[in-house]
């Protein structure tokens, strides 16, 4: 039997913009729309994922292995079916769009994701990605 799909609101970033996950057979999904907004400063984050996506898919970019429709909670109490992505679908996206906003969303994503990491011991991809983007962090910091 498939995982109750658990519907979590993520912490305010920017301007008091939300990004929403749901837990999906045991792994946190973002939806794509609300990260292309934070990145685009855009009220609109659909439209800039309709673009994106073109450029992606123009790219070679595989969209249905990346992204996956799933039920998350829209204006007005009601749940309407968003693509989502799950950690490494949003380092992609963070990848394709050039943004000042960039190098804070990706802090902000690390700490989210220390929060959900395994016990010591265990190590998962995201574990992984998140140790590597600490690394970084703390080597660019070092530059300055």
């Amino acid at each position: 039997m498939a995982e109750k799909e658990e519907v979590e609101m993520l912490p305010v970033i920017f301007e008091r913009r939300k990004v929403r996950r749901v837990c999906h057979d045991g792994e946190r999904w973002f939806a794509v729309e609300d990260v292309c907004a934070m990145l685009m400063d855009k009220p609109d984050g659909l439209e800039c994922w309709r673009r994106l996506r073109q450029h992606l898919e123009a790219e070679g970019c595989e969209i249905g292995t990346l992204c996956h429709a799933l039920e998350m909670p829209a204006p007005g109490g009601t749940t309407l079916r968003a693509e989502c992505v799950t950690l490494e679908g949003v380092f992609r996206i963070v990848q394709s769009i050039s943004s000042p906003r960039a190098e804070v969303f990706k802090r902000w994503l690390a700490q989210v994701g220390r929060k959900e990491m395994w016990p010591q011991g265990h190590r998962t991809d995201t574990a992984s990605i998140f140790a590597l983007l600490d690394e970084t962090v703390a080597a660019r910091i070092a530059e300055r």
